[in-house]
């Protein structure tokens, strides 16, 4: 060579529709329904564990140094891709990334209304962040001032990280067809006739079952519900006899400030502290599709 010129060509191949069509598909980009099994399919999320220092070794003996070298972080927003698919660290174990199984709660001739087959998520506690049961602060996303309680859902900090945080997470290939839902607050939706811990109605992107869903209004509520292993990693509590957890609900406890409802892993609805961080998460949303 001693010095020769060389030209680089560098050849792209653009994709096919159908190679376009199949990854939209695997990335939850797309509303997909199984009619076989009656199961929606929207966003992409870390679900099952695919490997540990126990568990498929090859694969995480390869990804660990990567880790460990320090420049990915291989996080939701920056997962490890590897041999086609995505893969996420948390606790010393890798999670693959999946499509997100959804249950249909409800529709109309132009959207469908969605809640998660499984408990997907965790770790997050209710109320807002104060040490104290009552305090002024500025509401979310409004001007002005008001006096919250610790288990008011429109102020806490739970519904701020579903409609921020979580909402990125779940569908960050795919807020097209996502869209918001008028959220039903009331005394009612907590199968109450008053209940003076009720807050306004809210518009959100993702929002949580409430008290009336769970008991009477949702029947794919009205049983225990499976968790997958990286709500696990996330330490929400869960049985092994059932691979059941707990999950919130919105709505308060009607006696008191500091509680809300959570239903149990064999499909119990109860009071629990609205600082607990071992509770999962069913997001409910609406997508702009009917099929």
């Amino acid at each position: 060579d001693n010095g020769a010129e060389h030209n680089v060509v560098a050849k792209f191949e653009k994709m096919t529709s159908s190679e376009k069509t199949a990854l939209d598909l695997k990335l939850g980009v797309t509303v997909a329904y199984d009619s076989k099994w009656g199961i929606y399919y929207y966003g992409f999320y870390p679900q099952d564990l695919a490997a540990s220092s126990s568990k498929n070794t090859d694969l995480f003996n390869l990804l660990e140094p990567i880790y460990k070298e320090g420049n990915v972080s291989f996080s939701i927003q920056d997962p490890a891709f590897y041999n086609g698919e995505y893969y996420v660290r948390n606790n010393n174990k890798y999670f693959l990334m999946e499509r997100i199984e959804c249950y249909q709660i409800g529709y109309t001739s132009t959207k469908t209304k969605l809640c998660t087959k499984k408990i997907i998520t965790g770790g997050l506690n209710y109320q807002f962040n104060s040490s104290t049961a009552q305090k002024a602060r500025t509401p979310w996303g409004e001007t002005g001032s008001a006096i919250v309680y610790a288990n008011n859902y429109k102020y806490s900090d739970l519904r701020r990280t579903l409609n921020t945080t979580l909402v990125d997470e779940m569908f960050h290939f795919s807020r097209s067809k996502l869209t918001t839902s008028t959220v039903d607050n009331s005394a009612a939706s907590m199968g109450r006739t008053s209940n003076e811990y009720a807050c306004e109605n809210t518009t959100d992107y993702i929002y949580l079952p409430s008290y009336y869903d769970v008991t009477e209004g949702i029947n794919v509520f009205g049983t225990e519900k499976e968790i997958t292993d990286y709500a696990i990693s996330l330490d929400v509590d869960y049985t092994s006899s059932n691979n059941c957890g707990y999950f919130w609900t919105r709505s308060p406890y009607y006696n008191q400030d500091s509680y809300a409802y959570n239903v149990s892993f064999y499909g119990n609805i109860e009071r629990v502290e609205v600082n607990s961080t071992t509770k999962g998460i069913i997001p409910l949303f609406t997508v702009l599709y009917n099929r």
